[in-house]
């Protein structure tokens, strides 16, 4: 008969310390991962924790070409009025404006009670009475060129009722 003298025990103490091989092994990482982990975060600390992660990119629009074209279209089209307005021309003859005012003019001088513009030859008249043109004109000289056009003015007014 052999004898051996292994322990029959031994393959459960050699399974055991595997397990505890392996452990202390997962231990040492996890330490390793804590001491990283640990400069990191003195490391952020003590910079004052500045971000390292820009993102340098241009924001691109997918309907930018046709936001592009929209705009152009625009311009041309004020662009185009534009031209329209400055080279357009009156429908209106100032020629008949004016001849329509003065026509006016004249109806609201024949119809008035005095004669218009009384208050501008009495302010005419004291400048000259005050010394303000330099000369001397007769008071009975604007009277009567004041007269003068009354008269004329009535002779005109009958001749346009037709009296």
């Amino acid at each position: 008969m052999t004898t051996t003298t292994e322990n029959p025990d031994a393959p459960i103490i050699n399974n055991c310390m595997f397990f505890i091989q392996l452990e202390k092994e997962r231990l040492a990482i996890i330490r390793r991962d804590n001491q990283i982990l640990s400069c990191k975060l003195s490391e952020i600390m003590s910079s004052g924790g500045t971000v390292d992660n820009w993102n340098n990119y241009t924001n691109k629009s997918l309907n930018a070409e046709k936001h592009q074209r929209k705009l152009k279209q625009i311009q041309q089209e004020n662009q185009a009025m534009l031209r329209r307005i400055t080279h357009c021309q009156s429908e209106y003859r100032c020629s008949r404006l004016d001849e329509e005012w003065e026509k006016v003019q004249r109806l609201q001088n024949h119809i008035a009670r005095y004669p218009r513009g009384l208050k501008t030859e009495q302010k005419y008249q004291k400048k000259i009475n005050d010394g303000g043109f330099g000369g001397s004109m007769s008071n009975n000289f604007m009277m009567k060129s004041t007269e003068e056009e009354y008269q004329q003015n009535s002779n005109h007014l009958e001749k346009c009722l037709g009296h």
